[in-house]
């Protein structure tokens, strides 16, 4: 087991393949595919019957990747029962935390890659993403970032042990942000404007950023930081800067 913690604001909990933490007023979990027999009484029987009907193996590992480590987040951080947290959805596709069929006031994200999965539930809007630290030829960065927000990265990615293509973690960042206000869909991510990136101090690499949606006043702050094969950013909007 490795505990890591930043001036309490975070703190990185692993055990075997499993990652837990929290940030701010934030707690999240990082898991890999379980085993379906392990998690199935944690998951109700309206659960199970949608996971059945996925197609794919796949599709039914992410899925059950990605709301294991709700359940685990919800169990684990906040007490809550996890057989009975569930996820519906608001009408701008954000998911939402459900306890016995009733939507309770905390926000959720939900994440997964290649059969691993995450999620954050926080007291507002919040989003997480993860990302596989593959090579990227570049082909995709005039889509996803400017050459200025690029140039923020370099050095730091120079610095620091933190193997992940600038792309890759530029789509993490940009993404975590845009899952925090439902606007995957709506938004272009080269819309989302990175105002700075810094490294946290301590002996894991673990990278803070700000950034705000072109043409708006919404301000988000998040973190970035890498687990096994892959990179994962969270993000929150940011106090008084208007959001709900």
């Amino acid at each position: 087991m490795s505990v890591f913690s930043w001036n309490d604001q975070i703190v990185l909990d692993e055990r075997d393949e499993c990652l837990t933490g929290q940030w701010k007023n934030s707690h999240f979990a990082i898991l890999p595919g379980p085993d379906f027999e392990e998690v199935r009484d944690i998951f109700s029987a309206e659960e199970l019957a949608v996971w059945q009907a996925l197609p794919g193996s796949e599709r039914k590992i992410d899925w059950l990747a990605a709301r294991t480590s709700l359940k685990y987040t919800c169990l684990s951080r906040l007490g809550l029962e996890p057989a009975q947290c569930t996820v519906n959805y608001h009408g701008d596709g954000r998911p939402a935390l459900a306890i016995a069929g009733k939507r309770v006031p905390l926000y959720i994200s939900l994440t997964h890659a290649l059969g691993w999965g995450g999620a954050v539930v926080g007291q507002g809007p919040v989003g997480i993403d993860l990302e596989f630290c593959r090579a990227d030829d570049g082909k995709v960065g005039k889509y996803i970032g400017s050459e200025d927000e690029f140039q923020k990265l370099a050095p730091l990615l120079s610095e620091k042990t933190m193997s992940v293509s600038p792309e890759a973690l530029m789509f993490c960042l940009k993404e975590s942000v845009l899952k925090s206000i439902g606007t995957v869909l709506t938004i272009p991510r080269f819309q989302v404007c990175l105002l700075n990136v810094s490294w946290l101090g301590g002996c894991r690499p673990v990278l803070k950023f700000r950034s705000k949606i072109q043409n708006e006043k919404r301000y988000f702050s998040g973190i970035a930081f890498t687990t096994q094969a892959f990179v994962v950013a969270i993000a929150r909007l940011d106090d008084g800067s208007g959001g709900q």
